[in-house]
């Protein structure tokens, strides 16, 4: 079990219910706990989410050059979660096609 990936899973997605609820300032504190329960590895679940909340909280409060930080962060984190998914889902079918062709 990766208790970091399930703690950084419930911290991003309570920031992105608090901010849901206007309530900015617990999800700012959640969306850097998930970051931060995630410090390793760039492109994560938790840290894609925490990095979008982060973004949209600067955003909705008009910090042009914190809502500009956080989104170029989060777009990488972004890319590179999806390129990891897209990774794993490649290796899979390649193992599916091996097995089946020695089948």
């Amino acid at each position: 079990l990766d208790f970091g990936l399930f703690t950084g899973l419930f911290e991003a997605t309570y920031a992105e219910a608090r901010r849901g609820l206007g309530d900015d300032a617990r999800a700012r504190k959640h969306a850097l706990a998930a970051i931060a329960a995630m410090p390793t590895a760039p492109g994560n679940e938790p840290m894609v989410h925490g990095l979008r909340t982060l973004y949209l909280l600067a955003k909705s409060a008009g910090d042009v050059d914190e809502a500009l930080k956080w989104y170029e962060q989060y777009t990488a984190a972004d890319q590179a979660f999806s390129d990891d998914r897209s990774q794993r889902v490649l290796a899979y079918q390649m193992a599916s096609h091996e097995s089946r062709a020695r089948a």
